[in-house]
């Protein structure tokens, strides 16, 4: 039986303030798939005591969450286009009584793309594959050896790898000007490049523009984004550089260079490993 919320949706898009549950092992609004509909979902609140609470109540269960405060019209309207990118599908808003489930594209519609321009890189699948995998990999306290869970784990990688190998990603570069007196058609593209603790260098890629402006919110403009298949990655590896870190403000995936040879002989499809030779 449909059950109408029409009410409800009008209610919760005239929210001023809400309070989003968000998963601090991936970075991402925590997702949970619904055991009857399959839904992917997520958790909105009215009220930040009951998003407290709620905290701790999957704490006792060793799910770590925290709460974002979203608390103006552009800033809620942001979050639910970050929710296509993830995707998700549904909202489950509690308000100060009831839980509602509501349909993402009841609450609000993603703009009809321009079709004179080309379509943005968007891994929705990906996001979401990936912050399954990371929600459950990275619970504290978890027994290694529950062969339960871990056969749980490798399914949840493999649809994870399987995704990456379909995608197409984003890789920032830096547009450099000509040396004084060279002449060419075109400006030389410079790598963009992070180290780590032990100042091995590493390359980012992105899954959409929305994560690079997460990791580079106030320098965005400076980079020129290759839109690559993910079968024509591994040959940007430079020289000296580990591999690829991937959404590295968001679930921080490191793809050293065993880990994309991996990917790239099982699970990137067989026309675009053709398309490649």
């Amino acid at each position: 039986m449909t059950v109408d919320n029409t009410f409800m949706i009008k209610k919760i898009q005239a929210m001023k303030t809400l309070f989003a549950i968000y998963s601090p092992l991936t970075k991402m609004p925590y997702i949970q798939c619904d055991e009857e509909t399959f839904d992917d979902e997520i958790h909105l609140f009215t009220e930040l005591e009951n998003a407290k609470k709620f905290c701790q109540e999957m704490m006792k269960q060793k799910i770590p969450l925290a709460i974002r405060k979203l608390e103006n019209e552009k800033a809620i309207l942001q979050f639910y286009n970050e929710l296509y990118q993830d995707g998700v599908n549904a909202v489950l808003y509690h308000d100060e009584i009831n839980v509602t489930r509501m349909d993402l594209d009841k609450i609000v519609r993603l703009p009809e793309p321009d079709q004179n321009r080309q379509k943005p890189v968007s891994n929705p699948l990906l996001q979401l594959t990936a912050a399954y995998f990371f929600q459950e990999a990275r619970r504290p306290d978890q027994s290694k050896d529950d062969p339960q869970r871990n056969r749980r784990l490798h399914e949840l990688e493999e649809e994870m790898l399987v995704n990456i190998g379909r995608s197409t990603v984003i890789l920032p570069v830096i547009e450099n000007p000509n040396p004084e007196g060279e002449e060419s058609k075109g400006k030389q593209l410079g790598a963009v490049v992070l180290k780590n603790n032990k100042n091995e260098i590493f390359q980012p890629v992105f899954t959409d523009l929305h994560e690079i402006i997460r990791m580079y919110p106030n320098s965005v403009q400076k980079f020129r984004a290759l839109n690559l298949p993910f079968s024509k990655l591994p040959a940007q590896v430079l020289k000296d550089s580990k591999g690829f870190v991937l959404n590295p403000a968001g679930f921080n995936l490191l793809l050293n260079r065993d880990l994309l040879n991996l990917i790239a002989q099982r699970f990137v499809p067989q026309e675009e490993k053709n398309s490649n030779n």
